[in-house]
């Protein structure tokens, strides 16, 4: 539900009839998925040394939900559509945010889904990863996207 690309009318056909996923779209997303598995990792070893199994498991589950949000304000942020321009979009993470929340705090969705509350810690961890995640992302799809798309 964006809005149409501005001047998209300017555009001739063979302009839209490449491939939708092509070669340098497929090491940003192994890009990405190195990155975010390495980040997962170091996060699994650093709570683990201080909390309980459920709640390390409950703190990562968090994180690549979290981590997943962010990528799609990283595909935004490389189409350069504004952030907040598609307001069901921003709903839409909103209500992950929520739901994740409330699974968490919830004690029969909790317990439903084998989850517990998670530290301040946890999230700072997730905050702080998730900012290093977006930045290192906007570095690498500069390279990768510098030269003309094939």
């Amino acid at each position: 539900s964006d809005p149409a690309e501005k001047g998209i009318m300017r555009y001739k056909p063979e302009h839209f009839q490449g491939e939708i996923v092509g070669k340098k779209d497929w090491i940003e997303m192994f890009t990405f998925g190195v990155v975010m598995s390495a980040i997962v990792m170091i996060q699994f070893y650093l709570l683990s040394q201080h909390q309980p199994e459920l709640s390390v498991a409950s703190a990562i589950f968090s994180a690549v939900v979290i981590y997943e949000l962010v990528r799609v304000v990283i595909l935004r942020t490389g189409y350069k559509i504004p952030w907040f321009s598609n307001p069901w979009l921003s709903i839409s993470l909103a209500l992950s945010i929520g739901i994740l929340v409330f699974v968490l705090a919830f004690t029969p969705l909790a317990e439903l889904f084998e989850v517990t509350g998670i530290s301040v810690l946890s999230w700072v961890y997730i905050a702080t990863a998730s900012v290093g995640l977006f930045v290192i992302m906007m570095i690498s799809n500069r390279i990768i996207y510098s030269s003309k798309q094939t």
